[in-house]
């Protein structure tokens, strides 16, 4: 495990986070990785990533839209379901008319 430190100004932690985790990322170190369980990179791999230097301002906007994302679809698949859980019940409950 290695802890990544971001000690510039030009960026913001959590937008670094955001790249880091992004499948373009993931793509460019796919050849670097080793082990089939748990996969490992080495830190010479992650030290020669570059991360796009984006104006702080622009990198906080990608930063606050990502989380929007991951909140819509967090809300969407509450939402499906809830749905799920309805449609069942309307279902038992139909049948359990028809027995009666």
């Amino acid at each position: 495990m290695v802890r990544i430190r971001v000690k510039s100004d030009k960026f913001d932690p959590r937008f670094v986070a955001h790249y880091l985790n992004s499948s373009a990322v993931k793509r460019a170190l796919a050849p670097d990785i080793s082990g089939t369980a748990i996969a490992m990179i080495s830190v010479a791999s992650i030290n020669n990533l570059k991360v796009p230097l984006i104006n702080l301002q622009t990198q906080n906007k990608i930063v606050k839209y990502l989380n929007l994302v991951r909140q819509e679809s967090e809300i969407l698949q509450n939402l499906v379901a809830q749905k799920q859980k309805y449609n069942k019940s309307i279902f038992e409950n139909l049948i359990k008319k028809e027995e009666n």
